[in-house]
């Protein structure tokens, strides 16, 4: 580990002990942070652990990351893979890689590319939410505008949000397979929905378009609902 004239770079493989306090870090080698950990930038393209709390303005893993704690900042940038056991609070998450989190997640944004996964078991809250990739989570989304523009399928266990779009986009131009989904929940709430290749258990809403490859066994609807051929609905009734 050495001190530069704006922060500190870890090299090699280093556990530290104390507190870290600095502008700059940069974990190039193998890090494990026993203390508290407060940075502005925070930069990895080796391997870090930290055991307990990080506070920062912008936190960029490249490579392997785990934060055993809780997770306080303003950006958050994952190209590579990254666990969280404790909160994160972020106004911005952009995953490129893959991101796991066990504990309450919170973010004005999040925006999960193609090719990538965020695979979750508690509670995510993200105002504004884009899933071009996959998205897995055995607990609740909450979201003022839900996009979904993939080709892989996501599973939510369940989905509380105003607006809601979920349509099939292939990079390579190639239709989806016959009986596949982009979307597998259990149930789903929100206030007007576009929908194709969703798989719903049961959906609630103010109004919405079910379009083509979806199955929802149930649709409990408050104002207007319109059922485009090719798809399934078991069960309609409007409040």
């Amino acid at each position: 580990m050495r001190n530069d004239f704006d922060g500190v770079v870890i090299e090699d493989r280093q556990v530290v002990e104390d507190a870290v306090f600095c502008h700059n870090l940069s974990v190039e080698g193998t890090a494990e942070f026993m203390s508290e950990v407060e940075a502005d930038y925070v930069d990895i393209s080796g391997e870090a652990c930290f055991d307990v709390y990080v506070s920062c303005d912008k936190l960029t893993v490249r490579n392997r990351c785990v934060c055993k704690s809780s997770l306080l900042t303003t950006s958050v940038r994952v190209f590579g893979a990254m666990a969280i056991y404790g909160k994160l609070h972020s106004e911005t998450v952009i995953v490129g890689g893959a991101l796991k989190f066990r504990d309450s997640f919170r973010a004005a944004a999040l925006t999960i590319r193609s090719g990538s996964l965020v695979k979750g078991s508690a509670k995510l809250r993200a105002s504004r939410c884009t899933v071009n990739g996959v998205l897995n989570n055995s607990g609740v989304l909450i979201s003022d505008n839900l996009l979904i523009s993939s080709d892989r399928a996501s599973r939510i266990q369940e989905i509380r949000c105003d607006k809601f779009l979920a349509k099939y986009n292939s990079l390579s131009g190639r239709p989806i397979p016959e009986g596949s989904f982009l979307l597998i929940s259990d149930f789903v709430d929100c206030f007007t929905a576009d929908l194709e290749y969703c798989n719903i258990e049961r959906l609630y809403c103010d109004s919405a378009v079910i379009r083509k490859g979806c199955t929802i066994h149930e649709i409990l609807y408050r104002d207007s609902i319109e059922i485009e051929q090719g798809a399934r609905v078991e069960r309609l009734s409007k409040t």
